[in-house]
């Protein structure tokens, strides 16, 4: 259940978003923390940093990074007489306020400006392991601060991966139980 849900729902949404806007998508973001709900059988006041701790997905943020990166890469081996080419080309020296832009953005805050600048494919699994690693430094930073969290902080601090509990296949009954 939880790979179906990965696929199809969240899946979607990324795919809607790596074209559009780099923004803050927060109805996106809320749709994936229900799915991670229905997938735990957990209540809509479960806190959202447990639920992260507990399924070890990434960020929808960087699942939407990862998905703008895989965008680039299809840019960039594009042949240059087509037309999305030849508008990724027009478009790619403004460099303001677009796509390429934000583009820019994600590659200078992980030291990939060089790609950017020579029109280089982003080697996608060496991008993925830096939204993963990325993903679980902010979760660290972030549960430490919740007060409500504060027993779940000793027993899970230091274990940022899905659970084993998610992987054996539990009615939606049971599963609440082990969340």
């Amino acid at each position: 259940m939880m790979f179906s849900i990965s696929c199809t729902i969240l899946a979607s949404c990324q795919y809607v978003t790596i074209a559009q806007d780099y923004g803050e998508w927060e109805r996106v973001d809320v749709l994936h923390n229900r799915a991670m709900r229905y997938c735990l059988g957990v209540n809509k006041f479960a806190p959202v940093h447990a639920l992260y701790g507990e399924m070890g997905w990434v960020m929808p943020r960087y699942g939407r990074w990862i998905s703008m990166v895989r965008l680039w890469n299809r840019m960039i081996s594009m042949n240059n007489d087509r037309l999305t080419k030849r508008l990724f080309l027009w478009d790619k020296p403004k460099c303001f306020n677009n796509w390429s832009s934000w583009i820019y953005e994600i590659c200078t805050e992980f030291g990939l400006e060089s790609n950017f600048q020579h029109e280089l494919p982003i080697d996608i699994s060496i991008f993925d392991s830096l939204m993963i690693s990325r993903t679980e430094t902010t979760w660290k930073d972030t549960i430490q601060f919740k007060p409500k969290l504060r027993t779940y902080v000793k027993y899970k601090i230091n274990n940022y991966k899905t659970e084993d509990y998610i992987r054996t296949p539990l009615g939606r009954m049971h599963r609440p139980i082990f969340a």
